[in-house]
């Protein structure tokens, strides 16, 4: 979402969910100065069973360089991407006012492709970026473990704090933190979307699962794929 992008492509079936996509994609095309275009799919017959449905975007109508926005049923649909897609809620509390960063989770390694978006978005939406490494939990913990988004247990990284130091002296507008969860903290990253008017999603992995992101809701969250 920095000058280098050149447009923003919705991609919508005309259902009312995606209707907020588009919406969002227009907002956003207009403050950052970026083209827009919007991708219409026509019902047709898809998957290996035949049922009816929406065909995904062609890559043939995206650039290298585009940003695509859709639905969380669009994201579902597409079955992957080679461009940043950002899925975008039916109800985004950052659109109301509420959101006041950007958040890029961490899986076990940070990607130059997902940490580039994120601080360049940060400095087009002239906000805060605070990233958040997800670690492998203790299987002690279980599934789901509830903490306290006060207390929560947070421990820093030299080695990603040194790659983030490199990062910030490039976007040097752009302030924020760094911190480690060490066990599964869904409350605590629950809580983070609510005040987040965007979420970064670097580097899908086991860590990362991206349908449990969406599933925290609050604000549109962006999924890089790994170049």
């Amino acid at each position: 979402m920095n000058e280098s992008r050149r447009r923003i492509v919705a991609w919508t079936d005309a259902a009312p969910e995606a209707s907020h996509a588009v919406a969002w994609a227009t907002r956003h095309a207009e403050a950052l100065g970026l083209p827009l275009r919007v991708l219409r799919s026509v019902a047709a017959p898809v998957g290996a069973a035949g049922a009816a449905g929406y065909a995904a975007p062609d890559p043939a109508n995206l650039e290298p360089a585009d940003v695509l926005v859709t639905d969380p049923d669009g994201y579902r649909r597409l079955g992957g991407s080679v461009v940043p897609v950002v899925v975008v809620p039916a109800r985004s509390l950052g659109d109301a006012g509420g959101g006041r960063r950007v958040l890029l989770l961490a899986g076990s390694r940070l990607s130059a492709r997902g940490a580039d978006f994120a601080f360049g978005a940060a400095q087009d939406l002239r906000t805060a970026l605070d990233v958040v490494r997800i670690a492998p939990q203790d299987v002690a913990f279980g599934e789901d473990y509830w903490i306290d988004a006060a207390r929560s247990d947070y421990r820093t990284e030299s080695r990603l704090e040194l790659e983030l130091s490199r990062l910030r002296a490039r976007f040097p507008a752009v302030p924020g933190a760094f911190a480690t969860l060490r066990t599964r903290p869904w409350a605590t990253l629950r809580s983070m979307a609510r005040s987040a008017q965007l979420i970064v999603l670097d580097r899908p992995d086991a860590a990362l699962d991206p349908q449990r992101v969406l599933d925290l809701g609050g604000c549109p969250v962006v999924i890089v794929a790994e170049g």
